[in-house]
């Protein structure tokens, strides 16, 4: 890198249970899973106001990816499809192993909130 910049550190202000356990990309939308707050990174409040919103960001680690890929593949291994760059597509191979889904939020508890993809 030209510039360097420095590493950040990101410590995780929760989990996500429920859903799955593989790694499958397709078929989300019957799957609903919890948001698990850690307490000690966030007060019990931390989520109110967050029922006046009818979907959510979350930003999370794909932390079963076993390796990242930099360059170019065929979506989900199949020769028949183009090929895409990892920044134009959706698997988990990616640098860093960052992912955001905008879920639908189903509601507000103080210390864990549910939400679906």
């Amino acid at each position: 890198m030209p510039d360097a910049v420095p590493a950040i550190t990101v410590a995780p202000i929760g989990v996500v249970r429920g859903g799955r356990s593989e790694m499958i990309e397709d078929h989300w939308g019957p799957v609903v899973s919890r948001i698990v707050l850690d307490p000690a990174m966030l007060d019990p409040d931390a989520t109110l106001g967050l029922d006046g919103f009818s979907h959510i960001e979350v930003i999370f680690h794909f932390h079963q990816a076993a390796h990242a890929r930099r360059g170019a593949t065929h979506p989900r291994g199949n020769p028949a499809w183009p090929q895409v760059g990892v920044l134009a597509g959706h698997g988990p191979m990616r640098p860093n192993h960052i992912g955001v889904s905008r879920c639908a939020a189903r509601r507000r508890r103080t210390s864990a909130d549910s939400a679906r993809p």
